[in-house]
């Protein structure tokens, strides 16, 4: 796995890698690697500072088909809504 501890960091790497998924000469093993690391990045971020996780989220590069299903991506707007809109911040 990526050895970036800055979640942001980490992001934006992995955003970069995701850009190169047309050219991939594995596709199916790079996009299963680049899954892994969304899921590491996201278990990582959850300790760290809202705002830092919704740029996260905002990554377009990561964010998409075929690296994330519709579904994910329509289970992931409803999380953010609901943070944003409902739940009270002290």
């Amino acid at each position: 796995m990526l050895a970036i501890r800055d979640e942001w960091a980490r992001a934006l790497a992995l955003a970069g890698l995701a850009g190169q998924l047309d050219v991939a000469p594995h596709r199916e093993r790079f996009l299963a690697r680049l899954r892994e690391g969304i899921a590491h990045l996201l278990l990582d971020s959850h300790r760290g500072k809202r705002d830092t996780l919704l740029r996260i989220l905002a990554q377009e590069g990561l964010f998409r088909p075929p690296i994330v299903s519709t579904e994910t991506l329509a289970a992931i707007a409803r999380h953010i809504i609901e943070i944003c809109s409902e739940w009270r911040w002290a």
